[in-house]
């Protein structure tokens, strides 16, 4: 699902940036980064994050989001940058190989993201054994999902034990996780190896 010109300022903005390169910095320390060179950022907007990792850490960085405006907005932003290629690209239908990314990075996307389920396999396939998903996201309790359920079938609506469970059946183990608490939904933070 595309976004709305507010949430498109607010998540192309360079406090936005700051806050998922602090974020991710943070979620770095829990994995060993030498054999991560290839990586595929889910939802990449305007491209600051994966211009980052490609300056700071020499990683090659594909960047995808389902709106072709912020693709161009990315491309735009981050041109001459030989280590990134951005595209079009519907998180439930990946035209990427198997087994190719090291790294997929997903920030605040899925609870977009209808058939959350099979963009998770999507982000599966193209991860090589041994590689690492990352994800940043919200999840909501038992009673907010039944209740949005109802309401709209719009969003991707999970509880953060349906997505444990849903990513440990896939063969993706927790290397790291932390949530917040919340009585309607709670913003999560995992790092995930493939088997």
């Amino acid at each position: 699902m595309k976004m709305s010109k507010f949430e498109k300022k607010f998540v192309n903005s360079k406090k936005h940036a700051q806050t998922n390169i602090k974020k991710i910095e943070q979620l770095f320390q829990n994995i060993d980064l030498s054999n991560i060179h290839n990586v595929l950022e889910v939802g990449c907007g305007a491209g600051m994050l994966a211009n980052y990792l490609t300056e700071k850490y020499q990683m090659t960085v594909a960047g995808t989001d389902v709106d072709p405006e912020q693709i161009e907005l990315a491309k735009e932003y981050q041109k001459g940058n030989n280590r990134l290629n951005f595209f079009p690209a519907d998180a439930t239908d990946l035209p990427l190989k198997n087994s190719e990314f090291d790294l997929v990075l997903s920030f605040m996307v899925m609870h977009h993201i209808t058939n959350w389920k099979k963009a998770f396999e999507e982000i599966n396939r193209v991860l090589k054994p041994g590689g690492i998903f990352i994800i940043k996201d919200l999840s909501f309790s038992k009673i907010t999902s039944n209740i949005l359920n109802l309401l709209s079938d719009n969003y991707g609506i999970y509880t953060f034990n349906e997505i444990m469970l849903f990513l440990r059946e896939k063969g993706l183990n927790s290397v790291f996780k932390e949530s917040s608490k919340g009585i309607l939904f709670k913003q999560f933070n995992l790092v995930l190896q493939k088997q």
